[in-house]
């Protein structure tokens, strides 16, 4: 009996779940430069600081991590992180320590559900078609 192929299917998955946990926070974040700004009275050195800073302190997180728990939990833990991040920094009042906790919660997330489980969990299901499928999500 022949079992369902259903890479394209998680091809697919990997497309949303990549680009909810990576695409939008990661290329969508200096859109909101002069709301914080105007706003909370932030330079623009301190608003870019959060990147680098949290970058910095979570280099350990992808080594200690990735290669000890398989691709779904990962993606689904740094999507959750994400999501984490995501709502803090549409609800902080201000703060800087807390945008910059943000940053670090994201870059959890972005580790965690990042290119690299993405990439395996698609490497597990194809041999033929394995670079169009990457190229994909």
């Amino acid at each position: 009996m022949k079992t369902k192929f259903y890479g394209w299917w998680v091809t697919a998955a990997c497309f949303v779940t990549f680009g909810l946990s990576v695409g939008i926070p990661y290329y969508g974040g200096p859109f909101f430069y002069d709301y914080y700004e105007k706003t909370f009275g932030w330079s623009r050195s301190e608003i870019t600081f959060g990147y680098p800073l949290a970058a910095t302190l979570t280099l350990w997180v992808g080594p200690l991590v990735v290669h000890k728990v398989r691709s779904r939990w990962l993606i689904l833990m740094g999507t959750a992180a994400t999501c984490i991040a995501l709502v803090g920094f549409g609800t902080m009042k201000g703060s800087l320590a807390a945008y910059y906790t943000f940053w670090f919660i994201y870059i959890v997330g972005y580790i965690l559900a990042g290119p690299i489980p993405h990439q395996v969990m698609i490497s597990q299901w194809f041999r033929k078609h394995r670079g169009k499928a990457m190229a994909i999500a």
